[in-house]
């Protein structure tokens, strides 16, 4: 059987690179099925985030996957990296978007643990600290054995009343993400999550999450700006960007690893894809008001 090689391409337009980088646009794309395990395709039509955890020289990259149904419910899943700190996934939202340097009342974290089916704690802010509580409205399954030995994958689905969001009605929600060994008290050394330099117990960046509802006649992000060509490609695939000069483009494995960076601009509007094998790819691209993914064959 011929295997498919599987990228993600991510482009990112300079003039708004600090904006992009704390905002993610997820959009409606098919359910998933929530069994731990990342199957081929299943993600496909999701936003794709990444970042960076451990310490030099074992620095490794998570890949996180982010959809709603249209409906009501929001889909997350992240592959976990085999460390020996790295017990827990953690999951933070911020419903009013209001920010806050400890947790507000309107903030909740989803807290699971490795070493346990279905999910674990929930955590929901009491204007100072968290406050523990019966876990609701969310449900999780995850590949890996344990604290010491987790490398695997994890799928989340929160329900979007949980979220404060009404379906068909774009809204933007304050959002993190922790992968470590979450201890009392904190210890930085042993967590990573996106934004940078997360806390688990004083929230102190959020990023922007923003649900957009807004399709084309084929279910598809609006986007007037951008035009791929040819696709499906062979050895060059063309961008057109309009009212963006330049671009840094990032190719990035399904492993979370750089495989190649590429800049362009007015006299360079083109891919080379010479050194890829014949699969599926995805470009993932970054604007100051939004994020969307597409799909790119390469023959």
């Amino acid at each position: 059987m011929k295997k498919s090689i599987f990228l993600i391409v991510t482009i990112i337009f300079l003039e708004a690179y600090s904006i992009a980088q704390s905002t993610l646009t997820v959009s409606h794309g098919t359910s998933p099925t929530i069994d731990g395990i990342i199957s081929t395709g299943e993600w496909n039509d999701a936003t794709i985030k990444t970042y960076q955890v451990g310490t030099s020289p074992n620095i490794m990259t998570v890949t996180v996957y982010i959809k709603h149904n249209g409906s009501d419910t929001l889909y997350i899943a992240q592959n976990m990296p085999n460390m020996l700190s790295g017990d827990r996934d953690l999951v933070m939202f911020d419903k009013n978007n209001n920010g806050g340097s400890y947790p507000l009342v309107d903030d909740f974290m989803l807290n699971k643990y490795h070493c346990l089916g279905g999910p674990y704690l929930e955590g929901q802010a009491n204007g100072s600290d968290w406050n523990w509580i019966t876990p609701s409205g969310w449900i999780c399954a995850l590949t890996g054995s344990d604290y010491s030995s987790n490398q695997g994958q994890i799928e989340f689905a929160i329900s979007f009343a949980k979220l404060g969001i009404t379906s068909g009605i774009q809204k933007t929600i304050g959002f993190g993400i922790i992968f470590g060994d979450y201890q009392s008290p904190y210890d930085p050394s042993t967590i990573w999550g996106w934004p940078a330099n997360r806390h688990p117990e004083k929230p102190n960046t959020w990023g922007d999450m923003i649900i957009s509802f807004t399709t084309d006649i084929n279910g598809i992000a609006k986007n007037n700006e951008i035009n791929i060509f040819p696709n499906p490609a062979n050895n060059k695939v063309f961008i057109v960007l309009q009212n963006y000069e330049n671009a840094l483009i990032k190719i990035i494995n399904i492993e979370g690893q750089l495989v190649k960076d590429v800049i362009l601009n007015s006299s360079n509007t083109s891919i080379n894809l010479d050194n890829l094998e014949k699969g599926l790819y995805f470009l993932q691209i970054y604007t100051d008001k939004e994020v969307i993914t597409k799909k790119l064959i390469k023959e």
